[in-house]
């Protein structure tokens, strides 16, 4: 279990790619880039507070 955070280097530039959705549309960094930056984040899709939850009908 990691106990220390690490701290980001926020003084790089990412470079540009493309990440596909579940249906396969692509996103491109550079298309969602604002002048702020973009955050992107990578959550393990077996976790409970990334799991999405059941609808029921």
């Amino acid at each position: 279990m990691l106990l220390d955070t690490p701290i980001c280097d926020f003084g790089w530039k990412a470079p540009d790619f493309v990440l596909n959705d579940p249906s396969g549309q692509s996103f491109r960094m550079s298309d969602h880039l604002g002048e702020r930056g973009l955050l992107v984040a990578f959550i393990c899709n077996h976790c409970p507070c990334a799991v999405r939850p059941s609808v029921s009908t």
